[in-house]
């Protein structure tokens, strides 16, 4: 779909953006009368519009997304009139369970029969290797709901609970994703190996999911064999968790998307981390992010590929100085082959 109806865009246009954010991960603090934005320090929220007074810019949802996200004016209106009636359902509930600290009750949607559907946009729209896909369903980290065939990407924790959710539509003329309400952010979508002292980190499941297929396609190595950590958006609550549970992890391996929020993100983890005594690498994606190299690597063209564009307003010095800090680590970890 290359475009959208009046309806669809103001429906869009009066999605209420607080919701909008917490329904998408971000990490949001209310200060007085304005929201922060953990992920975007210098960009603040106040009455249902976002402003960044450093370089003069700012607008509602639609706008948030096509500068911050890089998306475009009809992805932008498509994922917002979408997720309305998902926003509005995250915004009751947490509503009704703002006083309850503990996230035991998540609710997943209910799993469908059978994946073929998620199977399906995973293999053949994302370009996912076969048995990658199914090694996750049967791990129980990956299935379709039986509502709208959604793929549900899970989280779980030591004990094998499900404390964290992650939506996203398997409908090639949809970008609709948000997390499952009441989810854990410090349990992601993660895959260990205690034989192993790396952690590969993304930002997203695919991106994850991409990795281990580049891995199995181009190196021959066993995708199973490496850490891996997907963050759910740019939170580290899920890696700080992850490096507290698995003790034999010594370096870290950056892998967040080519954009501004990125490359301000890899800066902020790389001194956190090093700071910790852990050895920090990046290795950046060549294109936007691992699944789009993993499509341009298998020639496949994705829908809406204007995502894919690195906004061109972004500053390369900051990419620069951060790929000198990954070389001054002598320790530097190789993207796929580390073992």
């Amino acid at each position: 779909m290359n475009r959208f109806t009046q309806e669809q865009y103001e429906i869009a246009k009066n999605v209420n953006l607080i919701e909008f954010l917490y329904s998408k991960g971000y990490e949001l603090k209310k200060v007085g009368k304005e929201y922060c934005i953990k992920e975007h320090p210098s960009l603040k929220v106040i009455d249902n519009k976002w402003y960044r007074h450093s370089i003069g810019t700012g607008g509602y949802a639609i706008q948030f997304l096509q500068q911050i996200e890089n998306k475009s004016l009809v992805s932008a209106v498509l994922e917002l009139s979408e997720g309305k009636i998902n926003i509005e359902t995250t915004k009751s509930q947490r509503k009704e369970n703002k006083d309850i600290k503990s996230r035991a009750d998540i609710q997943l949607p209910e799993p469908n029969e059978n994946n073929k559907r998620v199977i399906g946009y995973l293999v053949k729209s994302r370009g996912l290797d076969y048995e990658v896909v199914k090694h996750f369903i049967k791990e129980g980290n990956i299935y379709e709901s039986k509502d709208k065939h959604n793929c549900v990407f899970v989280g779980k924790n030591e004990h094998g609970n499900s404390k964290y959710g992650s939506i996203r539509s398997t409908l090639s003329t949809s970008s609709f994703k948000q997390d499952v309400v009441n989810s854990d952010k410090s349990i992601g979508f993660t895959m260990s190996n205690p034989k192993n002292s790396n952690v590969f980190v993304f930002e997203s499941p695919i991106d994850l999911l991409s990795h281990c297929t580049l891995t199995k396609e181009l190196t021959k190595h066993d995708f199973k064999e490496q850490n891996r950590v997907s963050l759910g958006g740019l939170s580290e609550k899920a890696l700080d968790n992850f490096l507290d549970k698995n003790k034999n992890i010594k370096s870290i391996t950056l892998c967040l998307d080519k954009d501004e929020a990125g490359y301000n993100k890899m800066e902020e983890l790389l001194n956190k981390y090093k700071s910790e005594g852990y050895k920090v690498s990046v290795s950046m994606p060549k294109t936007k992010d691992y699944n789009t190299d993993l499509l341009e690597y298998k020639g496949i063209a994705r829908q809406n590929s204007i995502e894919s564009n690195i906004n061109k307003n972004i500053e390369y010095a900051k990419l620069k100085a951060i790929e000198q800090k990954s070389k001054e680590n002598k320790n530097k970890v190789l993207v796929l082959a580390e073992r």
